[in-house]
């Protein structure tokens, strides 16, 4: 089974939600990670995706969207305290370890956690697991 996943940073998702939610319905992703929404709790999950998909978040702009049906388990214990949202997904014998991030500009300090946390993290995988990391960095210095 191939999974389909999808990462987009979009800046702003109320203005955009009815289009957002008619490309998510289009098109057949599994995963959809988002950062930089800019949306609040009053903003209903109905509103962003339709009842084949659940969101994971947790407040502030990083969200995850996974299609109904995936065994996925949001893991809270990996997360770092900057902006991440972290998922385990069964496909077939393997483990597909997921990460949304978005750290903002000059911050230092989120970055230094999330490295942190990450060196943890891959010591607690298996070899044969996959680790998909994606998001917003903002390390202009690194490019």
């Amino acid at each position: 089974m191939a999974l389909h996943v999808l990462y987009q940073n979009v800046r702003g998702l109320r203005t955009k939600l009815h289009t957002f939610k008619m490309n998510v319905t289009t098109y057949s992703f599994d995963v959809i990670m988002v950062t930089e929404s800019w949306l609040n709790e009053g903003v209903l999950d109905s509103e962003v995706v339709d009842d084949q998909y659940t969101i994971k978040r947790d407040g502030g702009g990083v969200f995850v969207i996974v299609r109904n049906g995936l065994n996925a388990d949001r893991l809270l214990d990996f997360e770092s305290g900057a902006e991440d949202i972290w998922l385990k997904i069964k496909v077939n014998k393997k483990n597909v370890y997921m990460c949304c991030v978005y750290i903002a500009p000059g911050n230092d300090e989120a970055y230094s956690m999330f490295v942190s946390k990450l060196e943890s993290i891959k010591a607690r995988i298996r070899d044969s697991d996959v680790l998909l990391i994606c998001g917003d960095f903002n390390c202009p210095s690194l490019g």
